[in-house]
């Protein structure tokens, strides 16, 4: 499934949008997982930067096209789209430009946000793609690293997870809807034996699942994946201990 996401979707999670930011995350998931793949029109991101300009310095907005760069595909606006979107002749230019970028890339849905009906269709396709939105209930103090790197190896494969620890590290991803879901999972996995940021890069470069992708924009897709597991962390094995 191609998607064409408008401006108003990215900017929503962006600014946290209160009563939109539920269903526009849902969207950006279904991308994050390789569910569906999401494009971002050159145009609409030229319009949030201008949308965001007073509250974004230089840097933060390379941070934001790195984050957009590594969860949807960006889509050229150009001479072909632009002559297509003038002979539409439509009253509203920018929903010509958007119409027929979607044309180009061969989308099957346009993703925008009506404030009447939106929630209404997209919720069918959340639910069916992704299911409910997840949400945290904890927060997971992060300790720097106290055990080895090959001790924590040995003490998950000691474990009840040793088996599918041992698929993922060694690079086996069958099973997974992508190799970044599964990615993610050997990173769950590890979080929960560890929160030091520099020893789970280190054992996440040391499995089969390591590849170029995770060096990509200056390292910032595995730092991306790592911030996102441990966010997501609500049990540790300290605190499972504990309880």
């Amino acid at each position: 499934m191609v998607l064409l996401i408008d401006t108003n979707i990215v900017l929503d999670v962006l600014l946290n949008r209160p009563g939109f930011v539920k269903d526009s995350s849902m969207i950006w998931k279904l991308c994050e997982t390789e569910q569906a793949k999401g494009y971002i029109s050159t145009l609409t991101y030229a319009n949030m930067m201008y949308v965001m300009r007073k509250q974004l310095t230089p840097e933060q907005i390379e941070e934001v096209f790195r984050k957009l760069n590594l969860i949807f595909e960006f889509a050229d606006f150009s001479p072909a789209v632009l002559e297509r979107a003038v002979n539409m002749k439509w009253k509203d230019f920018e929903d010509a430009v958007q119409s027929a970028t979607a044309e180009s890339i061969h989308a099957d849905y346009i993703i925008t946000r009506n404030l009447k009906d939106f929630t209404e269709k997209i919720g069918e396709i959340n639910r069916r793609y992704i299911g409910e939105p997840y949400k945290e209930t904890r927060t997971t103090m992060r300790r720097i690293e106290t055990t080895s790197d090959r001790e924590i190896i040995e003490a998950i494969r000691s474990s009840r997870q040793g088996k599918k620890f041992d698929r993922l590290y060694g690079g086996d991803w069958s099973g997974y809807e992508s190799q970044r879901s599964a990615d993610f999972a050997l990173l769950k996995m590890l979080t929960f034996w560890t929160q030091d940021e520099k020893q789970l890069d280190r054992i996440f470069r040391s499995s089969g699942l390591f590849r170029p992708k995770w060096d990509k924009s200056n390292g910032y897709y595995g730092k991306y994946q790592i911030a996102n597991a441990l966010r997501l962390t609500t049990v540790t094995r300290k605190t499972s201990m504990e309880m």
